[in-house]
C-alpha cells in the first residue's frame, strides 16, 4: 500500500507539477525578456532550415545567425524567440522567409547583459502546454488521493458497527455522495483556476494575431474540463435529490455459505420516479498479469448476487424508502484478502438506485467475509 502511494504520488503528482514549474518558469521568462529587452538594429548573417531525419519522424528548426551594435561592441546571436520551443515546418520556413540572409531586422537584448538577444518579440502559447496539460495527470494524481479510498487502509476490514435498532449492524460507505462531490468540486476548481490564469494571461499580453495553436490549445483544455465539470453536475444535482443509503446487515461476521438480511433506508429530497432500487453482494477480483514484459493489472466481478426492493414507485418528497431482502454469498468462494499478493478479493454489498430525469445513485458498503 505505500508503494502504490508512493506511485501516485510520483507519476500523478511530483511529475506533473515539475512540468508545470518548468512550464511556469518559462512563461515568466518569456515576459521578462519581451518587457524588459531594448531593440537594436541588427543584420542577418545566416538563414535557413536545419533538417533532421529519425526513424520515425522529420524535425525543423530554423537557424538565423546575426549581428548588432551596442555601445560600440558587436555581438552576435542565434537565439530566435524569447524562450526554446519546438518548430514544424511552415514555422520554421517562414521564420527563414522573414529574415533572410543580408536583411536588415530589429534584435532584442538584455540591457544589462547586450550579449543576450532575440529577434521575434512575439508570445509563444509552447511554454502556457506546459502548464496546461500536466494537469491532467495532476487532477488524476488529486482525485486519488483526496477522494478515493484504495490508497487508505481497507474499509473492508472493518466490521458493520452495531445500531440503536436491536438486530442490525450498519455498513459504513466507500465514498459518500458529500465526498464525490467534494473531490469533482476540487478537480474542477483546480483545473479551470489553472486554465483561466494561464490562458487568460497569454490573451491578457499577447498581440493578435494569436495563432492557431493557442486557439486550439484552449479549445483542447477547455473541452477535457467538460469531464471534471459534468461530474461535478451530476453530485450536485444527485445531492439535492436523495441522500446515502444506509445499509444494515443482521449481522457482523460473514462467510462464504451464509445468508443474511439487508436493510436499505434512503430519504428522497424531492419527488423522484424510483424505477427501480436494487441492492446485492459483490465480490471483485484484483488481478494483475505481465505481458509483453509489462505488468499490468486489472478488475473483475467474481461473482454478485442481485434482488430487487423496489419497482416503478413515485416517492413524495422526504419520503424515506425502507426495504430489507435475503441475500447470500455463494458457496466455495474465496474470503476478503487480507495480504497484498494477487489475486486479491474484495467484497461489498452494492445499492443501486434508477431515478428518473436524475442522476442515478450507486453505493458501496464494503463487508469482511472469513476465507
Amino acid at each position: 500500500m505505500f508503494g502504490a502511494r508512493l506511485l501516485v504520488s510520483f507519476f500523478f503528482i511530483l511529475l506533473p507539477a515539475v512540468f508545470i514549474g518548468v512550464g511556469a518558469t518559462q512563461v515568466w521568462r518569456q515576459q521578462d525578456k519581451i518587457e524588459t529587452y531594448v531593440p537594436a538594429e541588427a543584420t542577418i548573417d545566416s538563414s535557413t532550415v536545419e533538417v533532421r531525419r529519425g526513424r520515425k519522424s522529420t524535425t525543423y528548426k530554423p537557424v538565423v545567425n546575426y549581428h548588432y551594435e551596442v555601445r560600440d561592441h558587436v555581438y552576435r546571436s542565434g537565439d530566435i524567440l524569447p524562450v526554446d520551443m519546438n518548430s514544424g515546418q511552415d514555422w520554421s520556413h517562414s521564420i527563414v522567409s522573414r529574415f533572410p540572409a543580408g536583411a536588415r531586422a530589429t534584435a532584442y537584448h538584455d540591457p544589462l547583459e547586450p550579449s543576450r538577444a532575440f529577434l521575434v518579440r512575439e508570445y509563444s502559447f509552447t511554454p502556457y502546454m506546459f502548464c496546461l496539460f500536466p494537469m491532467i495527470h495532476l487532477s488524476i494524481g488529486v482525485a486519488m488521493v483526496y477522494g478515493t479510498k484504495w490508497l487508505r487502509p481497507a474499509q473492508a476490514a472493518n466490521r458493520p458497527s452495531s445500531t440503536r435498532q436491536p438486530g442490525w449492524f450498519e455498513l459504513s460507505p466507500r465514498q459518500s455522495i458529500g465526498s464525490k462531490l467534494r473531490t469533482w468540486t476540487v478537480m474542477t476548481a483546480l483545473w479551470f483556476g489553472v486554465g483561466v490564469l494561464a490562458i487568460g494571461h497569454f490573451f491578457l499580453h499577447a498581440s493578435t494575431p494569436y495563432g492557431s495553436a493557442a486557439f486550439l490549445g484552449t479549445l483542447a483544455y477547455a473541452a477535457l474540463g467538460a469531464l471534471p465539470a459534468g461530474m461535478w453536475v451530476y453530485y450536485f444535482l444527485l445531492a439535492r435529490r436523495t441522500t446515502d443509503a444506509i445499509v444494515m446487515t443482521s449481522g457482523d461476521r460473514f462467510a462464504p455459505g451464509q445468508a443474511f438480511a439487508v436493510r436499505v433506508v434512503q430519504r428522497m429530497h424531492d419527488a423522484t420516479s424510483i424505477e427501480s432500487l436494487r441492492v446485492g453482494v459483490v465480490c471483485d477480483k484484483h488481478v494483475k498479469y505481465t505481458s509483453g514484459g509489462k505488468t499490468r493489472y486489472n478488475t473483475v466481478v467474481e461473482c454478485e448476487e442481485w434482488t430487487t426492493l423496489i419497482e416503478n414507485h413515485d416517492a413524495r418528497a422526504g419520503e424515506t424508502i425502507d426495504r430489507t431482502a435475503t441475500l447470500m454469498i455463494p458457496v466455495g468462494r474465496a474470503g476478503t484478502s487480507v495480504s497484498g499478493g494477487y489475486p486479491r478479493y474484495e467484497w461489498k454489498v452494492e445499492v443501486k438506485s434508477a431515478l428518473r430525469n436524475s442522476p442515478d445513485y450507486r453505493g458501496e458498503f464494503p463487508i469482511h467475509v472469513e476465507g
